[in-house]
């Protein structure tokens, strides 16, 4: 297997770590290194690969959430913390830069994330 086989799932997990620690700068270099490498994230290359494909998808919430809250700066007071009884398996923290809590599976192998409370 060619070693730049696993790139797109490393990005992956580099990305949802950038999204989730709240660092746009490692989502800058991961931009240009993806851009380095012929796979633009807004690709059609990017979007064939699951991972990424949830990476790419967690990335755009926060971005929606970022603008939002840089919308809503000072006119709101800080969102409630979220109820405590989750459905079984469900996790969740807040996100340091919103202040907005993210919800993740514990037994999901991709650790795919939600800004959207669990039912």
């Amino acid at each position: 297997e060619h070693p730049t086989a696993k790139l797109p799932e490393a990005w992956a997990v580099l990305l949802r770590n950038a999204v989730l620690n709240g660092e746009p700068h490692a989502v800058d270099w991961l931009r240009q290194e993806m851009q380095d490498h012929g796979i633009p994230m807004d690709s059609d290359r990017a979007q064939q690969v699951p991972p990424l494909r949830r990476a790419l998808r967690m990335l755009e919430d926060w971005q929606q959430t970022e603008r939002l809250g840089a919308a809503a700066a000072g006119s709101v007071a800080a969102a409630p913390a979220p109820p405590a009884n989750l459905p079984s398996g469900w996790q969740s923290t807040t996100d340091p830069n919103t202040g907005q809590p993210y919800y993740w599976r514990t037994e999901d192998p991709a650790g795919t994330v939600t800004w959207q409370r669990p039912s």
